[in-house]
Formats: C-alpha cells, sequence, structure tokens
C-alpha cells in the first residue's frame, strides 16, 4: 500500500534530483558560454591581427608616386606612339588620294575615246 508520506519523501527525493541535473545543466551551459567568449576574444585578436597585417602590406605614398611616374612615362610612349601612326596614315592618305585621282582621270580618258568612236560625243 502506498502511504502518503511515502509520496511527500518520493516527491522530495525526485525535486532534489530535478535540482541536482539543472544545477549540473547550469554549470555545463555556464562552462560553455566562458569558452565561447573567450573563442570570440580569440577570434577579435585574430581579426585585430589580421587587419594589422593588411595595413603592413599596404602601399606608401612612396610607392604610388613610383608607379606614377611610370604611368606618365607609358602615357607619354602612347602618345608619341600615336602622333607617329598619325603622320603615317597621313602619308597613306595621300599616296591613297593621288593614286585614286590618277586611276579615276584615266577611266575619264578611256571613257571619252570610247565615247568619241561610238559617236556618242
Amino acid at each position: 500500500m502506498y502511504l502518503a508520506t511515502e509520496h511527500a519523501t518520493y516527491k522530495k527525493v525526485r525535486s532534489h534530483r530535478l535540482f541536482d541535473k539543472l544545477f549540473f545543466w547550469f554549470i555545463i551551459i555556464g562552462l560553455m558560454t566562458k569558452a565561447a567568449r573567450k573563442d570570440k576574444a580569440m577570434n577579435m585578436d585574430q581579426l585585430a591581427k589580421m587587419v594589422a597585417a593588411g595595413f603592413d602590406n599596404t602601399a606608401t605614398k612612396d610607392d604610388l608616386e613610383g608607379v606614377r611616374g611610370g604611368i606618365k612615362r607609358l602615357e607619354q610612349k602612347v602618345g608619341d606612339g600615336f602622333s607617329q601612326v598619325d603622320k603615317r596614315l597621313g602619308i597613306v592618305e595621300t599616296k591613297l588620294d593621288k593614286a585614286l585621282y590618277q586611276e579615276m582621270s584615266h577611266i575619264e580618258a578611256r571613257v571619252k575615246r570610247l565615247e568619241q568612236k561610238v559617236g556618242i560625243k
């Protein structure tokens, strides 16, 4: 037979066990959050180191001046090259105009001779 006193004792023991389990889980969760915070701090330190290393690898103003000087020299060479191409293209255009004019003159003379022989003009 089950008595009320046994029931009260069982509830008391059961509540202590529940309390122990909850206490155990609170401790475990607390340790896990401490570890997570420690990892997070380490990650922040790692991030800070990475950022610092990134700034160490960036170019300085002196480095950029060297690059700018190289770009200016390259622009000058490209400009000189284009001016030479323009001169050569001008020569080609002149020669082509002369050749086309001569060809047109010859064709006109031939057409005129043909027209005279046929009696059109």
